[in-house]
């Protein structure tokens, strides 16, 4: 478990089950988490409960899928917070850029693989 972190990252995904483990990892390491199980009301969150310090962001989800959602978030406020795609789909890679993100999770990913992405974006530098 890590200690002494802050941060608050978005989960959007509308698999409830990956949302559900995501987070909890999340807040075992120590950070707040919050989920969303589309686009739209990955938006709506934001308004409410921003900021966020990271998103991660699937791509098919009903609704409001990644693509709408990033171009939207970006319309709206920039590149101010990294979004990590998560996407089972052949090159992850293509995808984020399509979306211009930060980064990607090839899905199915394991557990170490997510943690250090959040760590990647989150950890304290000292200064």
């Amino acid at each position: 478990m890590i200690s002494n972190v802050s941060g608050k990252i978005l989960i959007i995904e509308d698999d409830s089950d990956i949302a559900f483990v995501l987070k909890t990892m999340i807040e075992l390491d120590g950070y707040t988490a919050v989920t969303a199980g589309n686009g739209q009301i990955a938006l709506d969150l934001i308004q409410s409960e921003g900021p966020f310090q990271l998103i991660f962001l699937d791509m098919q989800m009903p609704i409001m899928n990644g693509w709408v959602f990033a171009e939207t978030f970006y319309k709206l406020y920039g590149h101010t917070v990294p979004i990590v795609v998560m996407t089972a789909a052949a090159d992850s890679k293509h995808r984020a850029k399509e979306v211009d993100a930060n980064d990607c999770l090839a899905k199915p990913f394991e557990i170490p693989e997510f943690q250090a992405m959040v760590q990647k974006y989150l950890s304290v530098k000292s200064v």
